[in-house]
């Protein structure tokens, strides 16, 4: 993929997983109320650390970083399609 491609993807990406979980997090707020807070707090420090060290120029582990990224991007998309079919 060219570089714009990539940009655009990774944006996307972020877009549609920040938006889903601002859609499911005030029903898994009511629903596991002491476990939802510190699951989404988890969740936002695992999204920063895992793309500052990304996105860095000189990382050897790139592809491998870049998928957890996408992997645990996934997270909150998986459960808001959880909530909606339940």
């Amino acid at each position: 993929m060219s570089k714009s491609k990539r940009i655009i993807f990774w944006v996307i990406c972020y877009i549609l997983s920040f938006l889903s979980l601002f859609i499911a997090f005030p029903i898994l707020l009511f629903s596991f109320y002491p476990y939802s807070i510190i699951a989404v707090a988890v969740y936002v420090v695992a999204i920063v650390v895992l793309s500052v060290f990304s996105f860095r120029k000189n990382n050897p582990k790139q592809t491998i970083l870049k998928k957890a990224l996408f992997g645990v991007m996934l997270v909150p998309i998986i459960t808001l399609l959880a909530i909606l079919v339940s």
